[in-house]
This record gives structure tokens, sequence and C-alpha cells, in this order.
């Protein structure tokens, strides 16, 4: 009975040591299964950051994209970031305006952009490491869709007096027919004035002895109560129609609430929304300017200088207009514009058709040529809304 007993306790001691065993093996192997599992888990929130970091890289490469082509108009081609950052992007032309009516403006341009972000691990393209690829097409164009036409363009009546001295457009009514004054209504001329040939304006005394027009005699040069006059303004001079202003208004280089510092800005598009009042000096031929005054009182005093398109904008067409007037003498190179009634009737002006300033604004590249000064400050670049895309 003893023996039997002490044969038991043996067995058991046996049973004991293997199933301490056998629970320390299930022990190691959940423990190698959770490291396992963490391993996974940490290489699976790796690839994530990995393919993260690639995705915000590549849409930085976007970024600079754009931000390249409005610096830098006529790129095209490809770009690499090998910083903090790494991303390569390439730049080609899709449609061009010149040979595509579907772009409807010479200079136009459809751009794709394809830009390949890597993850921070990048050293070479033999590495292992996470790649993203992005796309987005964009629009560039001028700020100036379509040139004015006339030295003086006004949707509404227009009285010209005082001294007044308008050089026209020489191929403003076709090639070869100068265009001074162009109006939707009448074109009343008074005072001591006259518009001419530039070559005349140019002369001090011709304008007035070789006049196309004068309160005496209205020429051809000014065109008025034309049937074929733009139903709105700033959508043919711009491409925003009136009760879209406001994205036009975003576009631009700066939005002031008066003209008091516009002789200290340089070219650019400037957005005036109060009462504008210049007298001194604004841009200049190689710099010129553009100055939308919005539903606000425009004012030239002496000395008054501007190279560009000034342009009175009234978004209300209410019965209380905005007002223009001139006080001493004041000179423009390049354009007025008015879509609101506008009375030039008192004052001296000097209003020169430019075509040469006018050619800077109307060329996304900023002239005929590039590199020219300055080839951004009118170019415009818009994301195609719906052409993005990630591979």
């Amino acid at each position: 009975m003893l023996a039997t007993t002490k044969s038991y306790k043996y067995h058991r001691g046996g049973m004991t040591i293997t199933l301490s065993l056998l629970l320390l093996l299930l022990a190691l192997t959940s423990a190698v299964y959770t490291a396992n599992t963490k391993l996974l888990d940490v290489k699976i929130a790796d690839a994530h950051y990995r393919k993260d970091q690639a995705h915000i890289a590549a849409q930085m490469g976007l970024e600079h994209a754009i931000s390249h082509v409005r610096v830098n108009p006529s790129f095209s081609g490809t770009l690499d970031k090998r910083g903090a950052e790494k991303f390569t992007i390439q730049v080609r032309e899709l449609i061009t305006g010149g040979s595509h009516s579907v772009l409807g403006y010479r200079g136009d341009k459809i751009l794709t952009i394809d830009s390949t972000g890597y993850s921070s691990d990048w050293t070479s393209a033999s590495d292992w490491h996470s790649t993203r690829v992005l796309q987005q097409k964009i629009w560039q164009h001028a700020i100036v869709r379509t040139a004015p036409q006339a030295a003086i363009t006004v949707s509404g009546t227009i009285k010209v007096g005082g001294n007044f001295k308008v050089g026209a457009n020489p191929n403003g009514g076709g090639n070869g027919v100068p265009l001074s004054i162009w109006s939707d209504n009448d074109v009343t001329l008074s005072g001591a004035g006259s518009t001419c040939a530039l070559e005349e304006f140019n002369n001090a005394g011709m304008c007035t002895t070789q006049a196309y027009s004068d309160k005496d005699h209205k020429g051809s040069d000014i065109l008025q109560n034309d049937t074929g006059f733009p139903d709105d303004l700033l959508a043919h001079t711009f491409g925003y129609a009136t009760d879209d202003y406001l994205d036009l208004k975003s576009i631009a280089s700066e939005v002031l609430t008066s003209c008091a510092n516009l002789k200290n800005k340089a070219s650019g598009f400037y957005w005036i929304s109060g009462a504008c009042t210049i007298k001194d000096t604004v841009g200049n031929f190689a710099a010129p300017v553009i100055v939308v005054v919005q539903d606000s009182d425009l004012k030239l005093n002496a000395g008054a200088e501007i190279f560009g398109i000034l342009f009175s904008l009234d978004t209300s067409k209410g019965a209380n207009p905005p007002t223009n007037q001139m006080t001493g003498h004041a000179l423009i190179e390049g354009a007025l514009i008015s879509d609101n009634t506008m009375d030039l009737s008192a004052g001296t002006l000097d209003i020169r058709y430019n075509a040469d300033i006018l050619a800077l604004m109307t060329n996304p590249l900023g002239c005929g040529t590039p590199p020219c000064d300055p080839p951004k400050t009118f170019n415009v670049v818009e994301i195609i809304p719906g052409s993005w895309k990630d591979f």
C-alpha cells in the first residue's frame, strides 16, 4: 500500500512538471504571437505614415508648381525638391489658346501638373520607400481678356469738355481705322479740346490743328450709340460678369479703401473700394497698373499721371452712380473705362491710347517675347475644378 502511494506521488510530480512546461510553452507562444502582432501593427502604422508623408509631399508639390507658374509664366518642365519634403513635379502644356478656339483668347494655356511625393526615408530611386502621384490641371491667362479698343470707353452718356486731348487707338475700329471714344450712348464734346492721331498727340499744338474731332466736328473716330457695344464692360474687359465682380476682386494684387497710397505701389492690379482721388504718378511705362474704382467717386487732380487702365465700376446700377471729376491737369497713358455715365466737362485731361502698355496686360507672359519685366504681374493661374486626380 505504501509503495503504491509513493509511485502515485512520483507520477503526480511528473504531471506537474509536464503541465508547467506546457503552460510555459503556451505563454511563450502567446508572447511571440503578441509580439508578431504588435510588430505587424507597427509595420502597418509605419506604412500608413509613409503613405501619408508621400501624399502630403505630393500635395506640396502641386502647390509649389502652381506658385512657380505664377512667378514664371513661361515655365514648363521638371522640378525636384529634396529637402524635408521630397517631390518631383512636371508641368506640361495640354492646350494653348493660339491654335485652340476652345480657350477663346490668344496666350491662354491649360497646363497639366504631375506631382510625385516621396516619404521621408527616400534616399535614392532604388530604396524602399512610399510614393504618391497627384495630378492637377490649371488655366493660365492674363487679367485683361480684351484690350480696350478706344482711349475712352463708356457705357452710358459721356461729356468731354474743358481742355482735353485724346490720342486715338490707330486700329480701334479695324485695321487702320482710328477710335478715340466708344460708347453705347451719346458723346458730347465741348470746351477747348480735340481727338487726334498718336503722332499729332505727341507734338504740341498738332492735335488741335489736325484733329479728328472737336466741339465743332465729330469725326468717325468717335463711335457713339453703337449697337454692338458690350452688354457688360467688366466681362468684356476682364472676363468676369458684373454680378461676379467679387471673383475678380479676389485676384487683385491689393484691395485699398482709397487711392492715397497708389503712388507707392508697384506694378499690379489694385481694387479701390472707397472714394479715389489721384494727384500723383501711378505706375510707369515698364510697370503699369490696373486700377478699378468700385461704386465710388473718382477724382483726378493736378499732377495725376496713370500708366495703365483706370476703370470706374458701378455694381449697383442705381439712381446715384459714381461721379468722375477732373481738376487741374491729369494724364492717362493707356485707357479710361467706365460702365456708368461720365462727365469730364471740367479741368484738363490728356488720354493717350498706349498699345505697348496694354499689351503687358493682355498676355499672361507679360510681353510678346519672354523674359520681360514684369512678366508675372498680370498673370492669373486658376485651378480647374474637378481636374484633381490621385493615382
